[in-house]
């Protein structure tokens, strides 16, 4: 019973990361978002494309069902324990392997043609349940650089590896240590093309204006 959960609490992690917010909001509003600015289906192309209050949505939206669904999970462990842990079955290990299947769901998106965002405000949910006080670092060097140069992207990929980084210095768990890293990688891989782009100069920059 107990592994037959976890394969059902697998396929819901990654059912539940593969929700297109975006996609859905902007369908809702007769327009698919592929087909507008950056063609991703995260907050800051529907922000970009369809105007804040439905980029914040987007944002919070995927934010929460990240937390949510590794808070259930908690939840559920936590109030079986014996069962879990009569089968060896480490907390830790579990909890990072279903943010990285909430993360994958949400990057190689199977409802979508497994093309999917690029995982940040997911991430971020992930990582306000592990290790919010490295999230909160994290944000704050993403806020910097955005305000300093206005690339989102830059932003993202710098905050993804401070939040590694922060994780190390501020000696978590070798076992989140190492998930964080691998959600960190995961995220930066997403965003070879805006690396790509930013090298040559071509990355856009953003704007609260909606675009046209």
């Amino acid at each position: 019973m107990t592994y037959f959960l976890l394969i059902v609490y697998a396929l819901i992690s990654i059912c539940v990361g593969a929700i297109p917010t975006g996609f859905l909001l902007a369908r809702a509003k007769g327009i698919d978002i592929r087909q507008k600015g950056s063609g991703n289906i995260g907050a800051t192309n529907v922000t970009r494309s369809l105007g804040l209050p439905l980029g914040i949505l987007t944002l919070v939206i995927d934010v929460l069902k990240a937390f949510l669904t590794l808070y259930l999970f908690k939840f559920i462990y936590f109030k079986y324990t014996s069962n879990f842990q009569l089968q060896g079955l480490n907390y830790n290990i579990l909890i990072i392997f279903y943010s990285i299947l909430i993360l994958s769901g949400n990057i190689f998106n199977p409802f979508l043609g497994f093309k999917g965002g690029k995982g940040v405000a997911t991430s971020s949910g992930i990582l306000l349940f592990l290790d919010p006080v490295s999230l909160l670092f994290s944000f704050i060097i993403f806020f910097i650089v955005v305000l300093l140069f206005r690339y989102i992207s830059l932003g993202s990929i710098l905050a993804a590896v401070s939040c590694a980084i922060f994780s190390i210095i501020l000696k978590r768990d070798i076992i989140l240590t190492i998930g964080i890293a691998i959600i960190a990688i995961l995220v930066i891989i997403r965003h070879r093309q805006n690396i790509l782009r930013l090298i040559n100069k071509t990355e856009s920059k953003f704007s609260l204006k909606k675009e046209k």
